[in-house]
């Protein structure tokens, strides 16, 4: 594919130049072949963009040798500016206006500027004529640059920095004006708006006055008076633009002072942790540290037999690397070439990724690190999705590929837990055996899992179940907690037959509430309830809330609460969701610190005991637990999303004083991840990280909890199963959360247990009495992270927003960062503007849905909405084609237009501009534009 770029010459092409230099599957030249001649003048190389506007002498030529194969671009400028431009350069002997001068008109008796404009036409009309009957053309006019450069830009489907592009037309390169000794401007554009309107009348002035000029209807000595006022405003034009730039010298010089300033106050820093750490040398090399040397040995020795794990001696911490001068926070690591696709595996991409991914393990050019790493992630995914064959052949070939990155003890665990997966415990046992593993919570439980009967079939079934419950209990012996045995040894073992043995009662000084939301929990609640009553901390009061259950739960638990006054039922009237009734339970608690507990799950005797100790010596807003996930018949298989950890905080297990919610809000009333809300949401208002989350966690090695894996779970259903954190309903919550958590200012809440509403505009299936699925007159579709995605597009969604309600879905790009969350401008004009944020997996109906730009369908999105609709429009620009000339699409473009066939039932009708749809539904009715109309059935 070539392009060729014509032109008059003084219109912008050495500027062109340097903007398609940014094009990464391109190249671009000036002139690059002018000195040869023959076939060699016109022997370009495929996929190369030639601006030369010496090209207008060769045209025949060029048609020979290329025909209508090529992209042709029309590149002009207005044509009295190219000759006054042209003019200036008359001086110059080799310069193409003195040769038109000299040789083609044989030193003619006009001046300049006339001749200058005979040259112009001349090239204008050889150009024109060259390109009828042209089937791929395009104009681009340099006075509408960057908004023509840009549909070029997606008309040949560039790749690379396009901003970097469209900057270089900000910079005059070969100014013929410069040369003369005008200074080019650094000041913005944003600050030059009333200036640029200015220089556009002198323009138009300067344009109808050489115009005059050119057909001879004004005197020359009219013409040097209108010159010589022109020329004064121009130098009156030239000192504002000095003054401009002075004012911003001015501002430079300030944040320069302001930079030095934080120079200053980070040498100060390290000035002062240079000499804390000279005085934790001074005492390291103290007599008394030396002498005291021995006692330290033998007590971490000590500590290791009883923990089973080594101790590590005491020693200074590494020195934090700064972050940057202006208080950001340092750029992330960038991540490795696996992680990059497994974040679009997750992240809504699945088809492309795994096909990447498969690419990126099988090339032998690449690290083996980079293979072994594509391999594991790829393990990962058919492990989630129950292929654990496939899964357990990745392991094998991520430690094949890379063997030095599968040394020490833990790297077993994957392959040991997979192979547990399809039932072959002898060789998951043997495996582990072989490593010699240290003590490690996870490894125990693996081993556990080879020995239980519901995983290896194994007849001995008490024999089995001992052994299954020694390797657990070796995890809360290593802990100092007390064992867990069969409630029924008649029975099989289960989660619902298990209890603690008795231990030593505790000072239960402080009441402790513990929250238990339900609905049609029967065949659980029971478990989960006898948890709590056998806690070893008795000062218990336990508010069990159904939460309008349609089977006899609520029968069930009142049965309970009259064998233990310390339960209480509370009865809800409608469905609302457990985080609304723990709010509804708050109103009625009176303990002293509040928790909660699912009505599945079940918990160790000293859970309660260890998160209020832990709150006792270590005062915070609040805490947590581990648990693991396991089957009903104890098979521990951990969260849907590891395979190196089964032991992971339980975000339902969250202890509280009572005062945290008073300050910091209570659960916000959503149906899912209201918990790690709350938790970001504290953390955000004491100034810190939300990964400081992580801190609060009690015996992080621990599982204090049995999570009950059940396929009616919310966390395991498909429209808000846990992996929708990456792409889907839990994503968006979170993504909204943060947006929130950013310009949260002070929660000061009296009353939180009267929280009904979610605390901001979330998906209407997440909360409870919303209708089924969003209903909008406009639909809007784009990558909304995207960096053309600029204020013009913001004013375009409230340009709608104006007309009816509407909608927006973002589809980032598969070659950008799809985990980077929905851009906070874009979400804050959506709420300020009532517009529905879309999620994946969603139901919507619109009367018209408009898709910004064609090619971001180019990869299929995982959930994509369904979308009932009445018109579908797709702004393509120039990447639209003439179906009449039998023109092939791109391969972009047909894998496009196959997905929007998948998704939408057809292709819909095309547009080369935003604003031709924005005009066809504005000159609509209203009421056609209104939900009720939006509301009639339409296509899939």
């Amino acid at each position: 594919m070539r392009v060729f770029v014509l032109s008059t010459g003084r219109s912008g092409t050495t500027t062109f130049t340097h903007a398609c230099n940014h094009i990464t599957n391109f190249t671009a030249g000036h002139e690059t072949r002018a000195r040869f001649i023959g076939p060699e003048r016109l022997n370009y190389p495929d996929n190369h963009i030639e601006i030369d506007n010496r090209l207008s002498w060769f045209l025949g030529r060029l048609d020979q040798a290329f025909g209508d194969a090529p992209y042709f671009v029309h590149l002009t400028r207005e044509p009295a500016e190219v000759a006054a431009s042209l003019a200036r350069r008359m001086n110059n002997p080799v310069s193409i206006s003195a040769g038109h001068k000299t040789s083609i008109l044989m030193n003619a008796p006009y001046d300049d500027l006339e001749i200058c404009l005979d040259l112009t036409e001349t090239m204008l009309t050889n150009i024109e004529h060259f390109l009828r009957g042209k089937t791929k053309v395009m104009h681009v006019r340099l006075e509408n640059i960057e908004e023509d450069f840009s549909r070029f830009w997606d008309w040949i489907g560039a790749e690379g920095d396009k901003a970097a592009a469209l900057a270089e037309w900000r910079i005059r390169y070969n100014d013929s004006e410069n040369r003369h000794g005008m200074i080019p401007t650094p000041v913005p554009e944003t600050e030059l708006s009333e200036l640029r309107q200015k220089v556009r009348a002198l323009s138009d002035e300067n344009r109808k006055l050489r115009s005059k000029v050119s057909s001879g209807r004004v005197e020359s000595r009219h013409h040097e008076q209108e010159l010589a006022r022109l020329r004064d405003a121009m130098e009156m034009q030239a000192a504002q633009h000095r003054t401009e730039l002075e004012a911003l010298e001015g501002r430079l010089a300030a944040a320069e002072r302001s930079r030095q300033k934080h120079i200053e106050e980070r040498d100060a820093f390290i000035r002062y942790a240079d000499e804390l750490e000279r005085v934790c040398r001074r005492i390291l090399a103290s007599g008394s540290w030396k002498v005291m040397g021995p006692y330290r040995v033998a007590m971490r020795t000590l500590k290791s037999l009883v923990l089973r794990r080594r101790v590590a001696p005491n020693r200074l911490p590494s020195r934090p690397v700064l972050g940057a001068l202006d208080g950001k926070p340092r750029k992330a690591k960038q991540p490795s070439p696996a992680q990059a696709l497994e974040d679009k595996l997750w992240g809504g991409f699945s088809r492309s990724a795994l096909q990447d991914l498969d690419i990126l393990r099988s090339d032998p050019k690449r690290s083996p690190k980079d293979r072994s790493d594509a391999a594991f992630r790829l393990a990962r995914w058919h492990s989630v999705h129950g292929n654990f064959d496939e899964a357990l052949k990745e392991i094998k070939a991520s430690q094949s590929l890379n063997p030095s990155s599968a040394r020490g003890p833990r790297r077993v665990i994957p392959e040991a837990l997979l192979l547990c997966r399809l039932g072959r415990v002898e060789e998951a046992r043997s495996l582990i055996e072989a490593a010699d593993v240290a003590f490690d919570p996870t490894v125990r439980l693996i081993l556990a899992n080879t020995w239980n009967p519901a995983v290896s079939g194994d007849t001995r079934t008490a024999e089995s179940e001992r052994k299954v419950l020694d390797h657990v209990n070796s995890i809360y012996e290593t802990f100092g907690l007390s064992p867990i045995e069969k409630r029924d040894h008649g029975a099989p073992l289960s989660i619902d037959n298990i209890r603690g043995v008795a231990g030593t009662s505790v000072d239960a000084r402080e009441k402790v509430t513990v929250i238990m939301p339900v609905f049609n929990a029967r065949d659980t609640i029971v478990t989960a309830m006898t948890s709590i009553a056998e806690q070893s901390w008795s000062n218990l009061e336990v508010l069990v809330v159904d939460d309008a259950s349609t089977d006899d739960s609520a029968e069930v638990i009142a049965d309970f609460c009259s064998r233990d006054q310390r339960f209480r039922l509370i009865r809800g009237k409608e469905n609302v969701g457990s985080y609304v009734c723990r709010n509804l339970a708050l109103e009625v608690a009176t303990g002293d610190l509040v928790t909660v507990h699912d009505s599945d799950d079940w918990s160790h005797p000293d859970k309660i005991r260890c998160q209020v100790e832990a709150l006792r010596s270590n005062p915070a807003p609040y805490n947590l637990a581990m648990w693991v996930r396991t089957t009903t018949e104890l098979a521990f298989f951990g969260n849907a999303h590891t395979l190196r950890e089964l032991v992971r905080p339980d975000h339902s297990s969250g202890l509280f004083p009572r005062e945290t919610f008073r300050r910091f809000g209570a659960w916000d009333a959503v149906r899912v991840s209201a918990d790690t809300e709350l938790y970001w949401r504290i953390e955000r208002l004491l100034g810190n990280e939300k990964r400081m989350m992580r801190r609060r966690q009690v015996l992080p090695e621990c599982p204090l909890a049995f999570g009950r894996i059940r396929d009616s779970s919310l966390t395991q259903s498909a429209a808000t199963r846990a992996t929708t954190i990456y792409h889907g309903m839990r994503r968006e919550y979170r993504d909204a959360a943060d947006c929130w958590h950013a310009q949260l200012g002070e929660i000061e809440d009296p009353n939180p247990a009267a929280r009904r509403k979610p605390f901001f505009p979330v998906p209407s299936s997440i909360v409870a009495g919303s209708a089924p699925g969003p209903v909008v007159s406009t639909l809007l579709i784009a990558d909304w992270n995207a960096p053309e995605m600029t204020d013009a597009r913001i004013g375009h969604l409230k340009r709608l927003a104006a007309l009816g309600s509407t909608g927006l879905l973002h589809y980032p790009r598969y070659e950008s960062d799809v985990a980077e969350p929905l851009d906070h401008d874009v979400r804050r004009v959506a709420w300020a503007n009532d517009i529905r944020v879309i999620v994946p997996g969603e139901s919507v109906r619109a009367t018209n849905v408009i898709i910004l730009a064609a090619r971001v369908f180019e990869h299929a999105l995982d959930r994509f909405p369904t979308i009932a609709y009445e018109r579908l429009f797709v702004v393509a620009g120039s990447l639209n084609r003439d179906p009449s000339r039998g023109e092939p699409d791109r391969p972009d473009l047909v894998r496009a237009r196959r997905h929007l066939v998948e998704f939408f039932g057809g292709e819909g009708d095309w547009f080369s501009s935003l604003d031709e749809v924005l005009r066809m539904i504005e000159e609509e009715s209203a009421p056609s534009l209104d939900s009720t109309n939006a509301s009639s059935p339409g296509r899939r």
